[in-house]
């Protein structure tokens, strides 16, 4: 039953393997057989970088039972791939109903801790992380770099909060001077105050009109930039450090 899809999925035709899967579940009477093709289709969709469309996917085995072969697996993927598209707050939903349902150890319990704390860093709920961490100390069977990781959290970074970075950029290139930015800063500073400075010398020489149109316009534009492009820094500042962040714990990590 699963030769073809499974030969697709093998061959990386994420399409065609995604439709032989979905043919599976419409046309098979056995139950073990849809959840098979669903949860199938949603690793294909995995692999392939399609994370929604395989979080999508896993929602659809409602599997409560923590005795069953897939729960564990299944939230497993479905907290991997929410992760991995940047809904770290659903994957710690999903580790936390996996938790609250499965008391038992397995293989698995390691691994969904670990994108746990990883999400916690994403998040910048570094205490939590650490908490976590103590868990997932617990579970190991080795001595590990646990204490090393765990005083990597004394120099955590820091979050820098974009509402923050927008204010700060009532006065211009203050937001971005916030984020480390001080080049970018500066130089959104001196396009504000040549804006301001162009409109100010045509109606001080009686162009009233163009001193309006072109140095109130430009400004308004710079300054309302500016705003915005504080805001998007911060939040690639938060992505980018807690990323570099996760990558220096991952090699610590000896499992």
């Amino acid at each position: 039953m699963f030769r073809k899809a499974d030969s697709l999925a093998v061959s990386g035709n994420m399409t065609g393997s995604a439709v032989e899967y979905e043919r599976i579940v419409f046309f098979s009477d056995d139950a073990d057989s849809k959840r098979e093709a669903i949860y199938k289709k949603a690793l294909t969709y995995k692999n392939a970088g399609k994370y929604e469309k395989a979080s999508v996917t896993l929602e659809r085995l409602n599997i409560r039972n923590p005795e069953d072969t897939l729960f564990a697996q299944k939230n497993y993927q479905l907290a991997f791939c929410q992760y991995m598209n940047g809904n770290y707050n659903d994957a710690i939903n999903t580790i936390e109903l996996y938790e609250a349902i499965s008391s038992k150890e397995n293989t698995i319990k390691p691994k969904i801790l670990t994108i746990k704390i990883f999400c916690y860093n994403h998040l910048f709920e570094f205490d939590k992380a650490n908490e976590t961490l103590t868990k997932l100390e617990k579970l190991s069977n080795t001595n590990g770099n646990f204490q090393e990781i765990k005083n990597m959290y004394v120099n955590s970074p820091k979050y820098k909060n974009p509402e923050k970075a927008r204010h700060l950029s009532l006065l211009p290139g203050l937001g971005q001077v916030y984020c480390g930015e001080i080049v970018e800063g500066s130089f959104n500073f001196l396009l504000n105050a040549s804006a301001l400075g162009f409109g100010a010398w045509q109606v001080w020489n009686g162009y009233y009109f163009t001193g309006y149109v072109v140095g109130v316009t430009l400004l308004q534009k710079f300054h309302s930039g500016g705003q915005h492009r504080a805001e998007i820094i911060a939040r690639e500042k938060n992505i980018e450090n807690a990323s570099e962040f996760n990558r220096k714990i991952i090699q610590k990590f000896d499992f």
